[in-house]
């Protein structure tokens, strides 16, 4: 798999030299990096005691909910069911700009004849978009989370004297099931991308393949869904599985001869 590793060498120091797709890129660290864990810390040190609704639901699921003060539970509230689930949104959201670009926008700018030319294979040509699409967005992902975790822990740290965040189930999930997610969806996003005439085209259609993978995540935010130990190491194996079964499916259905065909 030497030439998917020399075509996605390529195609990032691309990415690299355009301002736009950098600073697309940038955006995520910014805003679920650093200004709202930012804010949710500074609002954390204001005096909440008798100002703080949790839902009613919540009681039972935030551990330890009787013995903590206001503050406490404001700030645990924010971190597991409103900023926590936003960082998981991260490594699926940056990779469909750059996915859709893989093929399509081969076709627009022309290019796409020279690269079907190289003596890379099918299963080569399709992992070198995939790489180039996962790298830099599970870059961007682990800063966000690193400098997000940080921030959490800090506002713990003044709140409840130690850290809360992350637990084992955020760990494996942000360390294992979020790349495997997010494989999942830039394999199908470089496929439409291969399918379709325009980037506009494959972006929109990825938009869409991605929102059930987004539902879950809100489904944590409002409780419907509980992340735990148990759910992540099974949702990771499944993953893990759909995964391999769908690279080999996607690189035998994209085929260069159609994309020469449809030039």
């Amino acid at each position: 798999m030497r030439r998917a590793w020399v075509i996605a060498k390529k195609e990032i120091r691309e990415i690299r030299r355009s301002k736009y797709l950098l600073s697309s890129l940038l955006m995520p660290i910014i805003i679920f990096g650093i200004a709202m864990p930012g804010a949710f810390a500074i609002i954390s040190q204001l005096p909440l005691e008798g100002q703080v609704n949790i839902p009613d639901f919540m009681v039972e699921i935030i551990p330890g909910y009787e013995q903590m003060s206001d503050q406490q539970r404001m700030l645990y509230f924010s971190v597991y069911f409103l900023l926590g689930p936003m960082l998981l949104l991260t490594p699926l959201m940056v990779p469909v700009f750059i996915a859709s670009d893989s093929f399509a926008g081969e076709k627009e700018r022309k290019t796409i004849e020279p690269l079907l030319a190289s003596p890379a294979s099918n299963m080569e040509l399709f992992l070198g978009k995939v790489l180039t699409a996962f790298i830099p967005s599970m870059t961007i992902s682990l800063i966000t989370f690193v400098i997000a975790t940080c921030l959490f822990n800090w506002s713990a740290l003044q709140v409840f004297g130690y850290i809360i965040f992350p637990d084992i189930a955020y760990f494996t999930m942000m360390t294992a099931a979020a790349p495997l997610a997010t494989i999942f969806s830039i394999s199908i996003v470089v496929l439409i991308s291969a399918k379709v005439a325009s980037v506009r085209d494959a972006s929109q259609i990825g938009g869409v393949v991605i929102i059930p993978l987004i539902l879950l995540i809100i489904g944590q935010m409002f409780a419907v869904i509980f992340i735990n130990t148990a759910t992540v190491i099974i949702a990771t194996a499944v993953l893990a599985l759909i995964d391999t079964f769908l690279i080999r499916f996607c690189a035998s259905r994209f085929g260069r001869e159609n994309i020469l065909t449809k030039l």
